[in-house]
């Protein structure tokens, strides 16, 4: 867009300065309470200590191998420079997640506008800047906020493919891909995303091609594929040297539930977004935010006129991003975004279209990790934001013209189908099964230093001299003891079986409770070991349902998840 352009299409510069209020909002709730923020979840601990690769001499080669199982190196990078700039600490691992997850907010708005038109981008970046599952994962230090950041732009540069295949935008295509599996291990979806469109394409009435055309696609697409594998090269010699890449599958195999599994886990996945979205009311405000955006964005400030046909949108976007809702009204959204706005950019939102309904058919057969719902969510914000335009065209500002008269007379039967839908389904959300506080945007929001005072408590208990602990923690136990004492991190439970009299550990009861069941303490280990002090942590929302993925259902049994310091008992003097 050039300058030129943006002097003079009035349209542009409101639907920048809506999305740019919405990142401002995004940045204010994402950056709420930072200096109560921590590691809390297991893998953040894993991505935290994989950062100090910036103080190797090898530098990124010189990256804990311990990472492979995880994930690919990119937040680990990211994190590694945020302690170069900022200082080691769990808060500069946070902020890596934060400026990533905020950055996705004008990103998704930019996808959307670019697919679906002008006012789209304001409605999705609403709804990402008020998204309580990627607000809850911004705030984490996880591979999550920034990989989605990436994969929006590698969708992106696949639209821009599909509608110019030439050499560059394989390149960058290809490049693109090669940086989204560099976060993380399904980031090579982007891309066959792109070839499964690309395929539908041939098929769409709108989307015919000449044949010089497909040979240009299929061609370039060949070089894209080429330069995404050169980008992941580095990354898969360094597996390959330190166990193999066929290690690596196989465990990642392991969380494949498979077909039989795909039932139970698609509905456990939206019970957990459901737990995570915020709650009735702050759905609501999102999509009010959303249709307020799109009907500025197109038209200009409403009038009173408008307001009864934006609080129809407004339900209507509320129901669609609550993620338990059934996928048909989506679908249906969809599809009417694709028919009813313009006749352009027809490989644009079949990609977006395709990318939606593969990754519900896909994510399933996966463990049902919460956080593995962002990018279906994501491309929820761009449909729902194509849905409000192509509703908003029919009864709404034209766009075209600049004005913010709404057009006369009643709207379409179909619209009117669907506001009772929504109506409907807002009532029923805002019925007993939220009646638990669980999920509330006052819970995702809550402080997550518990674990590094817990850790600090720890270490002012410790006998001075003492020459190391066993621990049996999350890692970021490690990370907080680093400095503090020679920690010395045990696999399993029978690592504490042969340890010496009056040795000193380090129990993390978050390791040892069952699902449905408060913190065991000790259960696990023999009656040589007595408890010298045990200090509370409580687990996050997110952390509690990576635990226990199905307790979304009725919520997690424990909030409280105690570490314990003990000592083992000299024999003779057991109870």
């Amino acid at each position: 867009m050039s300058a030129r352009e943006f002097r003079h299409d009035p349209g542009l510069r409101r639907e920048i300065l809506v999305v740019g209020a919405f990142t401002l909002a995004g940045v204010a709730l994402r950056f709420w309470s930072f200096g109560r923020l921590g590691l809390i979840q297991f893998d953040e601990g894993v991505y935290a200590l994989a950062g100090l690769w910036i103080f190797s001499p090898q530098g990124v080669a010189g990256l804990d191998p311990t990472l492979i199982a995880y994930a690919p190196p990119g937040f680990p990078v990211l994190v590694g420079l945020a302690y170069g700039c900022l200082g080691v600490g769990d808060r500069s691992a946070i902020l890596a997640s934060i400026l990533a997850g905020t950055l996705t907010i004008p990103a998704a708005g930019w996808l959307a506008s670019r697919t679906f038109g002008r006012g789209a981008g304001a409605a999705a970046a609403a709804l990402a800047a008020l998204s309580g599952p990627h607000l809850a994962f911004s705030r984490m230090a996880l591979t999550d906020a920034s990989f989605l950041l990436c994969w929006i732009i590698a969708l992106a540069q696949g639209q821009r493919f599909l509608e110019r295949p030439n050499a560059v935008q394989a390149v960058l295509l290809g490049l693109s891909v090669g940086i989204a599996q560099l976060f993380k291990y399904n980031g090579w979806l982007a891309g066959i995303l792109v070839v499964l469109t690309a395929a539908v394409s041939m098929t769409l009435p709108g989307c015919q091609r000449s044949p010089r055309r497909l040979l240009a696609t299929w061609g370039w697409g060949l070089l894209a594929a080429l330069v995404a594998a050169l980008a992941y090269w580095p990354w898969y010699r360094f597996v390959d040297s330190h166990g193999g890449y066929a290690a690596l599958i196989a465990h990642q195999r392991g969380y494949l539930g498979g077909p039989q599994r795909w039932p139970a886990y698609l509905g456990v996945q939206l019970a957990q977004a459901r737990a995570l979205s915020g709650g009735p009311a702050w759905q609501l405000l999102a999509g009010l935010a959303a249709a307020g955006g799109m009907w500025v964005a197109r038209g200009g400030w409403p009038g009173w006129r408008a307001l009864p046909r934006i609080l129809l949108l407004t339900g209507f976007l509320a129901t669609l991003n609550a993620a338990g809702f059934l996928g048909l009204v989506f679908a249906t959204t969809a599809a009417w975004s694709l028919t009813v706005s313009s006749p352009g950019r027809a490989d644009a939102r079949t990609l977006v279209l395709v990318g939606w309904i593969s990754l519900v058919l896909l994510t399933p057969c996966y463990h049902p990790y919460a956080r593995l719902w962002l990018p279906i969510e994501a491309l929820g914000w761009i449909l729902m934001g194509g849905g409000s335009v192509a509703i908003g065209s029919r009864w709404g500002p034209s766009g075209a013209s600049g004005s913010a008269q709404a057009r006369h007379g009643p709207p379409p039967d179909p619209i009117v189908a669907l506001g009772a839908i929504c109506v409907l389904a807002v009532v029923l959300r805002t019925g007993p099964a939220n009646a638990s506080h669980e999920g509330r945007i006052g819970t995702l929001l809550q402080p997550t230093d518990s674990l590094r005072r817990a850790c600090r408590a720890i270490a002012a208990e410790l006998p001075k001299g003492l020459r190391h602990l066993r621990v049996y923690a999350r890692p970021a136990v490690t990370f907080y003891l680093a400095g503090r004492v020679a920690a010395l991190p045990e696999a399993d439970l029978h690592g504490l079986s042969g340890a010496e009299s009056g040795s000193w550990a380090l129990l993390d009861s978050a390791l040892v409770w069952r699902p449905g069941e408060g913190p065991e303490g000790l259960a696990g280990i023999d009656q040589r070991w007595r408890v010298v002090r045990s200090v509370p942590t409580e687990l996050s929302l997110p952390t509690r349902l990576d635990i226990d993925p199905s307790a979304a259902w009725s919520g997690p049994s424990a909030t409280s998840a105690p570490l314990l310091l003990i000592q083992r008992i000299p024999p003779g003097d057991e109870p």
